[in-house]
């Protein structure tokens, strides 16, 4: 009966004293061995050179939401064959820790879905400990094979999301096997750099392509760290920043005309508009020319990523290209002017089809936890914080990084 009880409470290698039921949780009183093995040379001893005034109180585990204390009383045991004390180690509890690895683990699994605060009702788990358990844990959480596969190429993604108002963090993801690599402190070219460059040489060379959003800062930095690999124009990105464009011109239009001009027509794909909205989009075209110009720059954009061969997409955006040069709005002309200087990296995509959906999904999922905590002040907290919830909440992946 003994045994069972060790074996459900996970007390292997302690022995059951008593139990004692408290209202915070349970807690029970054990004993170690007699005899311990010493850390410099592995020799096993039972010589007691000093006995604990009083028990060590060890918070060990969780019977459903209660917390389960050890009391345990240590000895300090003397080996003869290296002439030195040591203290009796607790298995399953880490040196100088007062909460045992599957403790850490069970509160890292519901913090992976929590805030601090709930946390703290549900399971009494202070702020203060939670966070010790959190900047425990290393990141990157696994070696790379894991992260990016064992072979094969490599496609990565970057984007940003938004920390706290107008600071915003760059989100690395390996889009081959699904899997986040780190979320960056800021979004500096440097931290970027650093997070590339840091990335094993091995790695490196398997790296096939980049995808990222239009930002120039993304695209000199991945070309200068890992020259072999393509970068890749994320189309969603291309497709919202033509929306932003064409809703922009809608507001100005609509400001100058004093007259309310409706926004679906013109950002909904053409071939699903209503009879209604269809008769809205030709009137809006009919009486604003430059929403027409915009509005068909959009639509080639779209049909675009439709092309079935690398040579039909270049020669469709080389038509979009024209187009905008032949526009009688500036802006259009510079919208033209942006897509050709992004050319490569737009019908990149019709060689390597990659998008960050992965990595937006990320965000999603991010916005959800940092609304759930109600925001957070500490950077380094808030990373370790997202990156525990794409971490595997089994034992023998969270426990030895627990233990160093």
């Amino acid at each position: 009966m003994e045994d069972d009880i060790r074996s459900v409470l996970g007390l292997q290698g302690y022995e059951v004293v008593g139990v004692r039921h408290g209202v915070e949780g349970e807690e029970v009183e054990v004993e170690l061995p007699r005899e311990g093995c010493c850390p410099r040379c592995e020799r096993v001893t039972a010589r007691v050179h000093q006995r604990a005034k009083r028990q060590s109180r060890v918070e060990f585990g969780f019977v459903g939401q209660k917390q389960l204390r050890i009391l345990v009383q240590r000895r300090r045991l003397w080996c003869k064959s290296c002439g030195r004390a040591f203290t009796q180690a607790l298995p399953g509890v880490g040196k100088h820790q007062r909460m045992s690895t599957m403790a850490q683990v069970t509160v890292l699994g519901v913090l992976a879905e929590q805030s601090f605060a709930g946390l703290r009702r549900g399971w009494g788990i202070s702020y203060g400990r939670a966070r010790r358990i959190l900047l425990r844990l290393q990141v990157p959480w696994c070696d790379w094979g894991q992260l990016v596969g064992e072979a094969g190429p490599v496609h990565l993604g970057i984007d940003e999301h938004s920390y706290r108002g107008r600071d915003l963090l760059i989100t690395l993801t390996c889009l081959s096997t699904r899997t986040p690599i780190a979320i960056l402190p800021d979004d500096r070219q440097a931290s970027l750099k650093a997070a590339l460059e840091a990335i094993p040489p091995e790695v490196q060379e398997r790296i096939e392509a980049v995808c990222i959003d239009g930002k120039e800062g993304f695209r000199s930095v991945a070309k200068a760290v890992l020259p072999q690999a393509g970068v890749v124009l994320d189309h969603f990105h291309l497709i919202q920043d033509a929306n932003r464009r064409l809703d922009e011109t809608r507001r100005l239009e609509q400001g100058e005309a004093k007259v309310t001009l409706p926004r679906w027509p013109l950002l909904k794909a053409q071939e699903q508009l209503t009879p209604k909205q269809a008769a809205q989009l030709a009137l809006l075209q009919e009486r604003f020319p430059v929403i027409a110009e915009q509005h068909w720059v959009k639509e080639q954009l779209r049909q675009l990523y439709h092309c079935p061969t690398p040579q039909q997409a270049e020669a469709h955006l080389q038509r979009i290209l024209l187009g905008c040069e032949a526009a009688d709005d500036l802006q259009t002309v510079l919208w033209g002017k942006s897509l050709r200087h992004w050319r490569k990296e737009i019908l990149a995509y019709f060689r390597i089809p990659i998008t960050n959906a992965y990595t937006e999904g990320c965000h999603t999922k991010i916005k959800l936890l940092k609304r759930l905590g109600y925001g957070y002040r500490n950077v380094q907290i808030y990373i370790r914080k997202m990156l525990l919830a794409f971490l595997p909440r089994s034992f023998d992946a969270l426990a030895p990084h627990l233990l160093t």
